[in-house]
Parts: C-alpha cells; sequence; structure tokens
C-alpha cells in the first residue's frame, strides 16, 4: 500500500505534468497565433510592395505615353515594358491632334494599379494671325488658310474666305466675321526676353541678313543698336535662325524672300517694340514667325506661312490688297512652340 506520502508525491508529479503540458499547450496556442499574424503581417507588407511597386509601375506607363506624345506621335498606339518590380502597359489614342487620352496599367505579382489620364497641347502660336488690338483687313483678294484671332477688335470688309475668327477674351468684338469662335481664356504675349550674353550672338554689321545665315541652332543674333534689315533671299543654314531687335531700330523685310523652301520654326523674329518703330514686311514671302506683339503693323501685299503676331495689322482699307496667309504645322509642333500639359489623372478599380 501507498503510504499517503508516496500517494501526494505522485499526485504532485502528475499535477506537475499536467501543468506542463498546460503551459506547453498555452504556448502552442500563443505561438500559433504569433506565427499566423507574422504571416499575416508579412502577406501585408508583401502586397504593400507589390502595390507601390504596380503604382510606380503605372506612373511608369503615364510617363511612356507622355514621351512618345512630346515627340510628335500622330497615331494612337500601344506600349509596354517593365520598370522596376512592376510591369506596365499604356495604351493612347488621340480625340484631335492637341488631345489625347491615355489608360495605363501597372502590375507586380499581387497588385494591380490603373489609372486614365487626358493630355492637352498649348501652343505658343495657335494662330496663323493675331493681334492685341485691332485687326482691319478688306478685299476679296486675300488667301487665309488657317484660324486668326484678336483680343480687340476685327473687321472684315468683303470678306469671301471661310477660316476661323476667334473673339480672344471678353473684350474682343467682331464685325464681318462668317465663322466666329469665342474663346473666353484671356491670351498676352508678352515681348520676348532680351538673350542673355552667354546665349546671344552679335548682330551682323550694320543689321544686315542676307544670302546664307547660320542660326547656330538657335542661339539668337541680339540686335539692339543698328537698324535690321533683310535684303534678298535669305536662307536659314543650321536653323532655326532666332533674331531679336531690342526697342529702338526699326526693322525692313520688305520684298525679301525668307527661309522659302524651309519650315516655318526655322525663323522666328522678335521685335521688342518701344513705341512707334517700325516694322516693314510689304511684299515680302516669309516662311516663319513675326513675334511682334507691340508693333502696328500696315501692309498689302505679304505672303507668309506660319505666324503672325502684332498690336494691330492694318491692310490700308483699300480693297485690294494681297495678303496671303496660312498655317505651317510645324510652328505647333516644334520644341519651345508647344508643350503637353496633364488635364487629370484619374485611379480607376
Amino acid at each position: 500500500m501507498l503510504t499517503r506520502r508516496r500517494a501526494a508525491h505522485i499526485t504532485g508529479e502528475r499535477g506537475s505534468v499536467v501543468m506542463a503540458m498546460l503551459v506547453l499547450m498555452i504556448f502552442s496556442t500563443l505561438t500559433g497565433i504569433a506565427v499566423d499574424r507574422v504571416i499575416a503581417l508579412s502577406h501585408r507588407m508583401t502586397h504593400q510592395r507589390d502595390r507601390i511597386a504596380a503604382v510606380e509601375a503605372a506612373d511608369g506607363a503615364l510617363a511612356a505615353g507622355y514621351a512618345r506624345i512630346d515627340r510628335n506621335e500622330s497615331a494612337a498606339f500601344s506600349q509596354s515594358g517593365a520598370l522596376g518590380a512592376g510591369n506596365y502597359q499604356v495604351v493612347a489614342s488621340p480625340t484631335d491632334p492637341d488631345n489625347w487620352v491615355l489608360k495605363g496599367t501597372g502590375t507586380s505579382r499581387t497588385a494591380t494599379a490603373s489609372f486614365t489620364a487626358s493630355l492637352t497641347r498649348d501652343r505658343l502660336y495657335p494662330f496663323v494671325l493675331y493681334t492685341s488690338t485691332s485687326l482691319l483687313i478688306s478685299g476679296p483678294a486675300t488667301g487665309i488658310a488657317g484660324p486668326v484671332g484678336s483680343s480687340g477688335s476685327m473687321r472684315w470688309t468683303g470678306l469671301t474666305a471661310r477660316f476661323e475668327q476667334h473673339l480672344v477674351g471678353a473684350a474682343a468684338t467682331c464685325s464681318g466675321c462668317t465663322q466666329p469662335v469665342v474663346d473666353a481664356a484671356e491670351r498676352t504675349y508678352a515681348p520676348a526676353p532680351r538673350p542673355s550674353d552667354s546665349e546671344a550672338q552679335p548682330c551682323p554689321i550694320g543689321g544686315v541678313f542676307t544670302g546664307a545665315v547660320d542660326g547656330r541652332v538657335g542661339a539668337p543674333f541680339r540686335c539692339e543698336s543698328d537698324d535690321v534689315s533683310f535684303v534678298d533671299t535669305v536662307t536659314v543654314v543650321n536653323g532655326p535662325l532666332v533674331v531679336w531687335v531690342g526697342a529702338g531700330p526699326s526693322v525692313t523685310l520688305a520684298g525679301a524672300l525668307i527661309n522659302q523652301g524651309g519650315i516655318a520654326s526655322d525663323f522666328i523674329l522678335h521685335k521688342v517694340d518701344g513705341g512707334g518703330e517700325v516694322l516693314d514686311i510689304e511684299d515680302a514671302t516669309i516662311v516663319g514667325v513675326i513675334d511682334a506683339p507691340g508693333t502696328s503693323i500696315v501692309v498689302t501685299t505679304l505672303d507668309l506661312s506660319g505666324g503672325l503676331i502684332a498690336a494691330s495689322l492694318d491692310d490700308g482699307g483699300i480693297g485690294t490688297d494681297l495678303i496671303q496667309l496660312r498655317v505651317d504645322t510645324s510652328i505647333g509642333n516644334a520644341p519651345g512652340f508647344s508643350w503637353w500639359r496633364i488635364l487629370d489623372r484619374r485611379q480607376t478599380p
């Protein structure tokens, strides 16, 4: 027979075993819970990393689409690729040459990020002719192919041609418009800034441009003292040819043939008006941009492909003017003449 002491000892041992087993069970349960939490946390962290990678890839899709459009892409396209830990795909389609819709997706293992974005292009010179104060053209001989705009008053007499006439801003008015378009947004052309010493090249001797002129890929000629004249035929070499004329000198292009056979973005004349200077473009043939936002121009005969910006333009009101203006798409597509911006970017489920 067991003694009471022996029985108590055995009972104590059994209690210790039960207690140990109970502790082990509790520990195992807690360990299981902890492991589950660690696994769940690991899954969340992995998904979060994948989510970040997917979003970065989606941003890459937007960047890839933007880059192609900025390089003058004209037709719908799709593109896919890898970026970091993710992959992207973008599908882009134009609603018109100045507006695009991009749909992009970024993926990374457990996560997907999608977006839709709208891009629009702001053109520096969207009009073949623009005036800030007044525009007067009369006579059926005028030929205009491209939009015309004014922030002041436009008056057309004897107009037979059909083209867009834009009333830019609340103060704009028109008499004789055949296809008026109201542009609510104001447009202001400030004089082009003076080129710095580091970027400018000196004006030719006597301010005369003639023959083949090296544009040095856009390094502007800075003319501030002598009057400037373009004589006979001016051919652009290593364009664009940029000429900046400060306040004071007059500019004469009368009778000159400038950049014939070239594209309009390869020639631009900036005229900073100080009040009353002359910009004579009578009987000139120009492929390029005349940027003279503070200058009033009177002309009866002109052939220009590109853009003309002035304070005012008057054809003399005699009804026999021979003004031919036509748009050139190069001044919308060339760097510095237009830029793209994102209107909106919406995340999609």
